[in-house]
């Protein structure tokens, strides 16, 4: 008896090339069914409503997304800059600072924010009191940087509280916000 031993060395040659192609065949053809599928490009809501009623599984009819017109945008900013009119400019007005009560009562104060423009820090500032945080503006000259316009919150009387406030500010505004010592 003879063996055969050309047949298993060939099969195994063959699916040492046919596996690679193959997969990646099957990678870029699932790439190319998620793009269509991302586009709207396989199945529109009429094709799966059809389906569906097909199957059995829906009685009422679907609502497409094409029948509604989408309302005109309106990009204001942009209209007045083709047209050649300056933006208008946001009025602000000055943050009221805390007496001097409040300041020498506390010796912990939790800074929210580090800004370059005063109207942003004032703008800031303002909404963190309307929240009900007793903010106020610190203007500071930084080496190397030039002068910023601190907001802070407080001051506080215990490490506790200011603590608290961080975690606050942290958790509700996202604010990266960090204790300091209240400059005298």
């Amino acid at each position: 008896m003879a063996k055969d031993t050309g047949t298993p060395r060939q099969t195994g040659r063959i699916w040492r090339y046919i596996w690679p192609v193959f997969s990646i065949f099957l990678i870029c053809w699932a790439f190319v069914l998620g793009i269509w599928v991302g586009q709207g490009k396989l199945a529109t809501e009429e094709q799966l409503a059809l389906w569906q009623s097909w199957m059995g599984k829906q009685n009422k009819p679907v609502k497409t997304a094409g029948t509604e017109p989408l309302p005109p945008r309106t990009l204001s900013f942009y209209d007045g800059v083709a047209a050649g009119t300056p933006p208008k400019k946001e009025t602000t007005k000055p943050v009221k600072k805390p007496s001097s009560e409040k300041q020498n009562k506390g010796q912990y104060t939790v800074q929210v924010a580090s800004m370059k423009e005063p109207a942003q820090a004032l703008s800031l500032a303002r909404k963190l009191k309307e929240a009900g945080h007793p903010a106020y503006i610190k203007k500071t000259m930084v080496k190397g940087v030039g002068l910023r316009y601190r907001v802070r919150v407080g001051p506080f009387d215990t490490l506790d509280l200011a603590q608290s406030s961080v975690a606050r500010m942290k958790h509700k505004y996202k604010f990266a916000a960090f204790i300091t010592r209240k400059e005298k």
